[in-house]
């Protein structure tokens, strides 16, 4: 993006600046900007269709412990608990004040099995990863109002947060993510993974461009495809399409003349159910065998749509409103869940809703504390961490699900 240079001018402000570049620091800031804008400038006239701010980006959750960090880690959690009652609540400390709780870093809190620590410092990096995309691309709106922002094949990080106000996202392909991604935000700019490993069929039929038309997911790796003379590539070296590129353009004319846009634009059917995600509750997952990851009911459940012609419909804490009108919830590895929300999912049971889990959820609040009481006792029995044993792989039974009745509606346990 231009601001790694470690020559001239640039190098020696870098060097001023020194070891500690947190993206909340202005002087950072400035400089970044000083440097991300000519090649903004340069490039705007020229109509860029997507701003890609990269491929294979990431972030590490070791950041944000720099010299300078102090006063922005101490904002966030302002920010995330709202008042310094709340998180002694959580952490069963006694501090005054958000400046007086100790930054742990991650390994720390995991061999301390203090998990709301581990999950402060892991939305704090994901935070900042999100906020770097936030910054960078106010500084290209500024030269172009309408630019559509975004990056590929990057790491999602939470990803409804990571994503928040960009325009584009074409990650690596993942089942669930993708499904995710569909449902956040539909009018995103979306991406084909073309399908130019040597590996990959080259049978001159376009298989990678009607699934991901038809299932609306949004993987992209543009940045290459038209590489010259690469093997990857979909051109040769004297820039006419490869020979198996040739065979597939008259199936590709068949999308491009209408029927990819049209199925593109046409609205999702909603079928009245839908899948729960919960970010707090995957990244939970990682901590314990006793958690069950979402993906693994996620998964089966998304392809089971897939070959019944189903609508993939997700629904998250911040979209909660969507649960309005469906008849049948999934909760797919919902380890960890707030009040509020377990008291919607009561409240969707009692007005005529069915709830299903895959396992007990609720074990932890949504900062990842360990619960002492389950909030959805009344749907799934006052099941809690201390009553698990250790995750084992056995058969589930066939037999007939049991509901259990609450309000006009009930709650059905699978697996478990």
């Amino acid at each position: 993006l231009g601001w790694g240079r470690k020559d001239g001018d640039q190098a020696k402000e870098r060097a001023a600046l020194g070891e500690d570049w947190n993206i909340y620091r202005p002087e950072v800031q400035a400089h970044i900007e000083k440097y991300f804008t000519p090649k903004v400038k340069a490039t705007a006239p020229y109509g860029v269709s997507v701003w890609s701010l990269g491929d294979e980006c990431g972030y590490d959750t070791g950041i944000g412990f720099g010299t300078n960090g102090a006063p922005y880690y101490a904002a966030f959690l302002k920010k995330r608990y709202g008042t310094v009652e709340k998180f002694n609540a959580v952490h069963g400390t006694t501090i005054k004040d958000f400046a007086e709780a100790e930054h742990k870093r991650c390994k720390q809190s995991v061999d301390e099995r203090d998990w709301p620590s581990w999950f402060d410092q892991v939305q704090y990096a994901q935070q900042m990863y999100s906020d770097t995309y936030q910054f960078l691309s106010k500084v290209i709106k500024k030269y172009d109002p309408k630019g559509r922002v975004g990056a590929e094949g990057s790491s999602g990080g939470d990803l409804e947060l990571t994503v928040d106000k960009l325009e584009f996202w074409g990650p690596y392909r993942s089942l669930v993510s993708d499904e995710l991604l569909k449902n956040l935000g539909p009018q995103r700019v979306r991406g084909t993974w073309w399908g130019g490993y040597l590996r990959s069929s080259r049978n001159g039929f376009p298989v990678n461009q009607w699934e991901f038309v038809l299932t609306g997911t949004v993987n992209a790796d543009e940045w290459f495809a038209v590489s010259p003379g690469s093997t990857e590539g979909s051109h040769a070296g004297d820039l006419m399409p490869a020979p198996y590129v040739q065979k597939m353009m008259p199936h590709l004319q068949k999308l491009r003349r209408g029927q990819a846009q049209l199925l593109i634009r046409t609205p999702w059917r909603d079928d009245g159910f839908a899948f729960y995600f919960s970010h707090p509750s995957g990244s939970a997952a990682s901590l314990d065998d006793r958690f069950t990851p979402q993906d693994a009911s996620l998964g089966d459940l998304i392809r089971f749509c897939y070959r019944n012609g189903y609508n993939v419909k997700m629904i998250t804490r911040k979209t909660m409103a969507k649960l309005k009108g469906q008849k049948v919830l999934f909760l797919a590895g919902a380890n960890a869940l707030s009040d509020e929300e377990a008291a919607t999912f009561r409240d969707f049971v009692k007005q005529g809703g069915i709830l299903v889990a895959d396992q007990p959820p609720a074990l932890l609040t949504e900062y990842l504390q360990i619960r002492k009481e389950n909030p959805l006792k009344d749907l799934f029995g006052n099941v809690l961490l201390k009553d698990l044993g250790d995750a084992e792989l056995r058969k589930v039974s066939s037999g007939k699900p049991q509901l259990v009745a609450y309000g006009k509606g009930g709650a059905v346990k699978l697996g478990y």
